[in-house]
């Protein structure tokens, strides 16, 4: 008996005229029912979408050291938005990833990368120059890959809260780096040096904490 040939789901779901927040607004259970053909015309436009944006962070000042822009192509930086290949599965997820980029990413664009920067300059109390600004990115990012990621950046507790700690990351770099003139390995090994020190002190401070804690409450009881 012959086998019949599958028939490819011919696309039923008309993404003419949505605008990207449309498309990234679509609700999850209409999102889920779509057959894969009409799922991957609906993640093709959001793709398009994510790429222009990569392409036009690449042609940026210092595009390249954007957060987000690491976060959507990868270690190597040639990842970009795609359907080839893709399972329906794996075209959700897609979905999820491209949508997340594009609408949950601060620095996912040319002037949010420039606020972003704008604000660290504050942080750092100094202007960047062009020529040494790439550099100070270039320390940081392998600061914060050598880590894990920013996401474990933001989760030591080296001090009194999220911010601080990632603020004092920053103010070293700039120290070592712009003031103490000092290439990137050095700088990279002054940032693990801190680190380790303000996590030593860090414990040393709540061990005593916790000793002073203990003596209050045998005091307490002991009367």
């Amino acid at each position: 008996m012959a086998k019949r040939k599958r028939t490819k789901a011919k696309a039923t779901f008309n993404v003419t005229g949505l605008s990207i927040s449309d498309i990234a607004n679509i609700d999850p259970s209409r999102l889920n029912k779509m057959n894969k053909a009409d799922l991957k015309r609906v993640v093709t436009r959001l793709n398009s979408a994510g790429n222009k944006r990569l392409k036009r962070l690449r042609n940026s000042f210092a595009g390249t050291m954007s957060p987000a822009y690491r976060f959507a192509t990868g270690k190597n930086g040639r990842r970009k938005f795609s359907v080839r290949n893709k399972t329906r599965n794996q075209l959700l997820k897609e979905y999820s990833r491209v949508r997340d980029f594009l609408f949950n990413k601060k620095t996912a664009s040319v002037s949010g990368w420039k606020k972003t920067r704008k604000g660290i300059e504050d942080i750092i109390e100094r202007n960047l120059p062009k020529k040494k600004a790439k550099k100070f990115w270039s320390v940081y990012r392998k600061f914060v890959e050598s880590r894990g990621g920013a996401g474990v950046i933001r989760s030591m507790k080296y001090s009194s809260s999220d911010k601080d700690t990632s603020d004092r990351i920053l103010k070293l770099i700039a120290k070592e780096f712009l003031t103490n003139k000092k290439s990137e390995e050095d700088v990279l090994r002054a940032l693990e040096a801190g680190v380790t020190r303000e996590y030593e002190e860090l414990q040393d401070k709540q061990n005593e904490d916790s000793n002073y804690k203990s003596l209050g409450r045998f005091f307490e009881f002991s009367d």
